[in-house]
């Protein structure tokens, strides 16, 4: 039995990251982005949250450095395939291969090291003891005592879910990404032009 929680929980924390991935592509899929330089994304935070940990001997700022890590890698995509309007797919390819050699090479300059880098000076993000659910049998080992990452993916895909299909913002969103003409048509351009020439009008009748 043991060894089933063991490999449960290998899987639940195996998944976390693609999972956290995912909910990100959701979004830039509904607005009409296909993103397949997640993987570069992932690996870029990987990579930083490494940095921010070791140097910063805390797993809070290895939090924040791969957001910044990740961000970073999203504003090349960003500009390549939104302001330069280059081809999705193959901005996509050149940025998982530049952050598989960026990130290698890196860590050989960093830490001397080739493949991946384990050090004692890394903290790694706690794991969160539930108190009650942790003493049922089987399904404590599993519910409980899982890392704290794990436990704010579940969380953000319910609020993903609700942002997408529950909000104004997600409707907008998927509005934007099925047809992007409806968000600039003539009857927007009409009340605009509306606006302008009623401002105008009352303007004139200011100066008069």
């Amino acid at each position: 039995m043991r060894m089933f929680v063991g490999l449960i929980n290998g899987m639940i924390a195996g998944a976390t990251p693609i999972l956290l991935a995912a909910l990100g592509g959701t979004l830039t899929y509904y607005a009409g982005i296909f993103n397949i330089a997640m993987e570069g994304m992932m690996l870029g935070g990987a990579f930083f949250a490494v940095l921010g940990s070791y140097y910063f001997q805390s797993w809070v700022m290895g939090v924040l450095a791969a957001i910044v890590g990740a961000l970073l890698m999203a504003l090349i995509f960003i500009y390549f395939s939104v302001v330069l309007g280059t081809d999705e797919f193959v901005t996509g390819i050149g940025l998982n291969l530049f952050a598989l050699g960026a990130t290698t090479y890196m860590l050989r300059q960093i830490f001397s090291v080739k493949g991946a880098f384990a050090g004692p000076g890394i903290i790694s993000v706690p794991r969160v003891d539930i108190p009650l659910v942790k003493d049922i049998p089987v399904l404590g080992g599993i519910l409980s005592g899982q890392n704290l990452i794990i436990y704010l993916a579940a969380l953000a895909t319910v609020l993903t879910a609700f942002l997408v299909f529950k909000t104004r913002f997600g409707l907008r969103l998927r509005a934007a990404g099925y047809n992007a003409e409806c968000l600039d048509t003539s009857g927007v351009n009409n009340r605009k032009q509306g606006r302008s020439k009623y401002g105008a009008k009352r303007g004139k009748k200011s100066e008069g």
